[in-house]
């Protein structure tokens, strides 16, 4: 479940309202993880340490981390002299972080909507997830989504969608349907360019709402699987796996198919192929679920 003593804000002063946060919580020094050089480029973290800079509060960085990466992250990194962790980054970056930090504070500066790792203390681990520390406080800056290249706004928009799907499978089809429909017509505005700070602040509100519990779905964790072996997006990895699982699951066959359309007319994959994933790779990826590997491989044909 999402804990709801979690402070979240979104506003595009991001880093100002985290320094005041940290001031408020008497951090006098952090450490800062993420993992592109891009936040460098765009001035994010420039604005970040300048904030810092200004109240006085030493800072610390830790880079570098790679995308999909969880295995071999940095679990002794000195942190006896900082008071708080910030991770900027995405899903990777906050996993990284809550593994750090498991007797500090974190607080998470989140530069995609994707699996929604900020919300809870999950750490997805080869093939199942692992308790870490959950941040204490949330700061989206929707000005900094507006910087994504058009594929990964595709790809967050299917992270949500996809959620929203492992959330309600069981519950009333009118559910999933109403709110895919209304961030379809949001991303379609964000291609536009029309309100996209606004249509960003909308995404970034569903996402938010959305239960923890679909995190330990097995279609999630199988598509997280396939983002570390082959190295795919969070998102590329759920437009091929969600409608495989709803196929195996005997969902409905006309809402699937208007999935994957919907999908595919993104530019997202809907088949292994598309990625060449070849068929003599799943036995690889089954090895993960010993327990499930019969349902592992069903879906794993649907999405061949």
């Amino acid at each position: 479940m999402i804990n709801n003593t979690q402070k979240i804000t979104c506003n595009s002063n991001s880093e100002i309202e985290l320094v005041k946060q940290l001031l408020e919580d008497r951090i006098r020094s952090v450490l800062i993880i993420y993992g592109e050089s891009s936040l460098k480029s765009y001035g994010f973290l420039n604005k970040l340490t300048d904030q810092l800079n200004l109240h006085f509060i030493n800072y610390y960085e830790l880079s570098g981390i790679e995308q999909n990466n969880t295995e071999n992250i940095i679990i002794e990194t000195e942190t006896s002299d900082v008071d708080a962790v910030i991770a900027v980054g995405g899903g990777t970056v906050i996993d990284n972080a809550k593994k750090i930090c498991i007797k500090l504070p974190l607080y998470a500066l989140p530069t995609i909507i994707s699996s929604g790792s900020e919300l809870n203390s999950y750490i997805f681990s080869k093939n199942k997830f692992e308790a870490g520390s959950q941040p204490k406080a949330i700061f989206f800056n929707p000005q900094l989504l507006t910087t994504l290249s058009p594929n990964y706004v595709t790809y967050s928009i299917i992270a949500v969608i996809s959620r929203i799907i492992m959330e309600n499978t069981n519950k009333n089809l009118e559910i999933i349907d109403s709110r895919v429909i209304e961030l379809q017509k949001l991303i379609e505005k964000i291609y536009r360019k029309q309100s996209e700070m606004s249509c960003w602040e909308e995404v970034i509100k569903i996402s938010n709402s959305i239960e923890s519990c679909s995190v330990n779905c097995l279609a999630n964790r199988i598509s997280l699987v396939i983002c570390r072996v082959f190295s795919i997006p969070y998102g590329a990895s759920l437009s091929m796996i969600i409608p495989a699982w709803l196929k195996m699951r005997d969902y409905n066959p006309e809402i699937v198919n208007k999935l994957e359309t919907w999908f595919h007319s993104q530019g997202s994959p809907i088949r292994f192929s598309e990625y060449n994933i070849e068929e003599d790779s799943f036995e690889k990826i089954s090895s993960y679920f010993e327990n499930e590997s019969v349902e592992v491989s069903k879906i794993l044909q649907f999405a061949k």
